[in-house]
């Protein structure tokens, strides 16, 4: 088939329960535990029914051979509960599980408690969120640092002042103060910033002048006293 078409890759984990001895039929009776199976192949069919959901799926063989693969699943009331439903399930989504292959040597197996992958292409898949392949997590990593970084940029502390007036910018809120409301310029030992005293009894802090930048943060706060004192005796 040759359509032009976007490709989406997702996967997405479904956790299926191996029936036990006292659920609806006993796990040992069907299925061999010394015959594990891993099967890939594109999703034809989904039963959601008790007492367990049943996914099939196109499994080609070494041989080139497709065979369709009937999976038993968990019970339909446990995989809503992890927020599954039979219209997450679209056919051609292409599907990898883990599981025991049937004792009879049938095309049938019982998924097991590892998880269910299901590699999604182009408008097939499932309407439930995913997660990305390798490359893709790069990407997202890169991108969210970068995302980072832009609101760091943008919200980073900061102090400007001249004669007149003070504006602050810390990382929650910002002022924009005249000197004469401004009783004290103040960088309290064990302090991890500086802050101003108002005259109404109340403390701004100035985040951009903190105690970790050490030499930097005294010739600020002095800077701030200067420009004070020098609004105050005007």
């Amino acid at each position: 088939m040759t359509i032009k078409r976007a490709v989406a890759m997702a996967s997405l984990a479904v956790i299926a329960f191996a029936a036990s001895a006292a659920a609806h039929h006993a796990f040992s009776a069907e299925f061999d535990q010394n015959k594990p199976v891993l099967l890939e192949g594109a999703l034809t069919k989904a039963d959601w029914m008790n007492p367990h959901a049943w996914i099939y799926l196109d499994v080609k063989g070494a041989d080139g051979t497709v065979v369709n693969w009937a999976i038993e699943m968990g019970p339909p009331n446990a995989l809503l509960r992890r927020g599954w439903k039979k219209s997450s399930m679209q056919y051609g989504a292409i599907i990898k599980v883990e599981g025991f292959a049937a004792k009879n040597g049938k095309e049938f197996a019982n998924a097991t408690n590892n998880a269910i992958s299901f590699g999604l292409h182009g408008s097939k898949g499932f309407d439930n969120s995913g997660k990305f392949e390798r490359g893709d997590q790069t990407a997202m990593i890169g991108l969210g640092i970068l995302i980072a970084l832009g609101i760091l940029a943008f919200c980073r502390p900061r102090v400007i002042a001249d004669e007149a007036h003070i504006k602050i910018r810390n990382v929650v809120g910002g002022y924009d103060l005249p000197w004469s409301v401004v009783r004290a310029v103040r960088f309290d030992r064990n302090s991890p910033w500086a802050t101003l005293e108002l005259t109404n009894d109340e403390q701004v802090s100035v985040h951009a002048l903190q105690a970790a930048d050490k030499d930097y943060a005294v010739d600020g706060v002095r800077a701030l006293r200067a420009l004070h004192s020098a609004a105050v005796d005007a």
